[in-house]
């Protein structure tokens, strides 16, 4: 039940690892679909990048996802902070950014 199979009879196998935990492989019929099977385009996100951190900007990060300090510093000043103010800013490999101000962090 703990790997979201209630009857047996969905289970191909049953996988005793030497954690103590078990794997389950269900049968076809039963496995969840994944997009691919279900011909639905994902756009893949990566990870996040540390860009800022306690006001600190992590020029590794900054590099890592393409931009310069001043187009950082366009970005902030396009969302009326700056780099001082922000406790935690990250930027996936995809460009979502999120950014928590040290304000809204106390």
């Amino acid at each position: 039940r703990q790997n979201g199979y209630s009857d047996i009879d969905e289970v191909l196998y049953a996988i005793l690892e030497k954690s103590g935990k078990i794997t389950i492989i269900p049968k076809a019929q039963y496995a969840q679909p994944n997009c691919r099977q279900l011909n639905i385009s994902v756009k893949e996100t990566g990870i996040f990048h540390i860009i800022i951190d306690n006001g600190t900007v992590n020029d590794h990060g900054l590099s890592t996802v393409g931009l310069t300090r001043a187009q950082l510093s366009h970005k902030l000043t396009k969302r009326g902070t700056r780099a001082e103010d922000v406790y935690l800013m990250m930027i996936s490999d995809s460009g979502e950014e999120r950014i928590i101000t040290k304000k809204e962090a106390s």
